[in-house]
């Protein structure tokens, strides 16, 4: 078993890197920077922006790794013309 140790607040955390996944959901310019839509709607887009370090962190590790499954079962079902366009 390949395990991962994270420091968090309150506590730490320990993974099993073998069961988990990460997953990141919307982390569009729009919404994270000065002029952005979320700034427009007056969000404190200075808040979301200290997620950026933290998620390149984790990701680092992972960089190059096949991200889903080749045959694109992992992927939407709601919208199979996605996995058909996949070709990793």
């Amino acid at each position: 078993m390949r395990t991962a140790h994270i420091e968090a607040q309150p506590f730490g955390v320990d993974l099993d890197l073998d069961r988990t996944a990460l997953v990141v959901i919307d982390m569009q310019k729009d919404f994270l920077y000065p002029g952005g839509y979320g700034d427009f709607l007056g969000n404190d887009v200075t808040l979301l922006q200290r997620a950026i370090g933290p998620i390149q962190a984790l990701l680092a590790p992972l960089a190059g790794r096949q991200p889903h499954r080749r045959s694109g079962a992992d992927g939407a079902h709601s919208h199979p013309w996605r996995r058909r366009a996949c070709h990793y």
